[in-house]
């Protein structure tokens, strides 16, 4: 069983089902350990220069076609790290001596140093007790495990690949990587650079700001989804049955129509091919007609669907990339919103409408892949990508 910290993240590999090592994270935000990417990338084709998320298939540009150049989810490693170690010190198996190079019971670790970050057997411990430099690190006792309370893990310091004694001191922004002090005298010295723990202030800073910005952001963005669940509530579960309606009666719109609407007073309003709104009287007589062929205002060019908000009448059109209004029991045109585009606001072919109920117009801009909010007046007030064809 996946260990967790909460349950939306697990410390364990979704491939390898162990603890992570050298996690990387993928722009899809999903994580893996390092070895684990690069058995992915060689069974995918390992020549290739992008690899494919094995969790949701993704595909990701690899830098210099390398799993190196990815980002390491450096969090991801600590919090996994620090769930390892507690699993060892509770459970009931023996832990050899991190420090002991002799492989046998002898070398059973006592005690955990929180310091260190290694498990020390009696050996090693007195050793680390006679130090100075370790004589007051905090030193955990494996016999006593009941209730054992393990300090923040503290971060080991990063080495540099080329200069395998030197730490990764400094953060070169040019470059957006870690260097040591070689690198930077040789290769960064005129690039823009900083102490790596200053910058790492600096972007903390910048990200608790950023995270109180979405604050104001997240309680429209639920009340959103919820009005979404409604509406689709509302739309399976229709107010009024027009079954006997429909099939009494037919209705003639000339070459087509692909929108219907019906009023509380019982018309029946169809949009045509031929650039029009026909409104059927309840028993099937046809009353009047709405809009022309044109693209002025009140003209359609190719009028798709419609929508019925009390007295009112939208009308989507197709060709035109814009959605009219009128008056549902005079015809007489009101208003218009959007344009060819695909800014807030703008339309591509746009279809199918909705309301949900508190004053707003969803309407499906099909070839933009998107669903766009407007108040009743055509103004905008949010949009919501959709995931292929809606």
């Amino acid at each position: 069983m996946a260990e967790s910290t909460s349950p939306a993240i697990t410390m364990t590999c979704e491939v390898c089902s162990e603890y992570y090592t050298d996690p990387i994270m993928l722009p899809c935000l999903h994580s893996f350990c390092k070895k684990c990417l690069i058995k992915a990338k060689e069974k995918q084709g390992g020549t290739g220069t992008s690899l494919k998320c094995p969790t949701c298939d993704t595909s990701v540009n690899l830098p210099d076609g390398k799993i190196e150049g990815l980002t390491q989810n450096l969090w991801l490693e600590h919090k996994s790290k620090e769930a390892l170690i507690k699993k060892k010190i509770s459970s009931k198996e023996a832990i050899s001596c991190d420090k002991c190079n002799v492989d046998d019971s002898s070398d059973a670790a006592v005690v955990y140093c929180c310091d260190c970050g290694q498990f020390l057997c009696d050996y090693c411990k007195k050793g680390h007790k006679r130090s100075r430099k370790e004589a007051n690190h905090k030193l955990i006792n494996l016999e006593t495990k009941k209730s054992i309370e393990l300090p923040a893990i503290k971060h080991e310091a990063v080495y540099c690949a080329r200069h395998l004694d030197q730490k990764l001191t400094y953060y070169c922004n040019d470059c957006n990587r870690l260097v040591c002090q070689i690198c930077l005298n040789v290769k960064h010295k005129s690039h823009n650079y900083n102490d790596y723990l200053d910058e790492g202030d600096t972007a903390r800073k910048a990200l608790k700001e950023s995270v109180a910005s979405c604050d104001g952001v997240i309680p429209p963005v639920t009340e959103a989804i919820a009005n979404g669940e409604k509406m689709l509530e509302q739309i399976a579960t229709p107010s009024r049955d027009y079954t006997t309606l429909t099939n009494q009666r037919s209705f003639d719109v000339g070459s087509g129509t692909s929108g219907v609407a019906v009023h509380t007073n019982g018309e029946v309003f169809a949009s045509s091919n031929d650039g029009f709104v026909q409104v059927f009287s309840e028993d099937g007589t046809a009353v009047r007609r709405i809009g022309s062929k044109g693209n002025g205002n009140g003209q359609f060019d190719r009028p798709w669907g419609l929508l019925l908000v009390g007295d009112r009448l939208y009308v989507s059109d197709n060709n035109l990339h814009r959605v009219q209004y009128f008056s549902a029991t005079t015809g007489q045109y009101i208003g218009q919103f959007g344009s060819n585009g695909n800014g807030n606001g703008q339309f591509s072919s746009p279809r199918g409408m909705s309301t949900d109920g508190k004053g707003n117009i969803l309407v499906a801009d099909i070839s933009n892949k998107r669903v766009q909010v407007f108040k009743e007046d055509g103004t905008f007030v949010q949009v919501t990508e959709c995931d292929g064809i809606i």
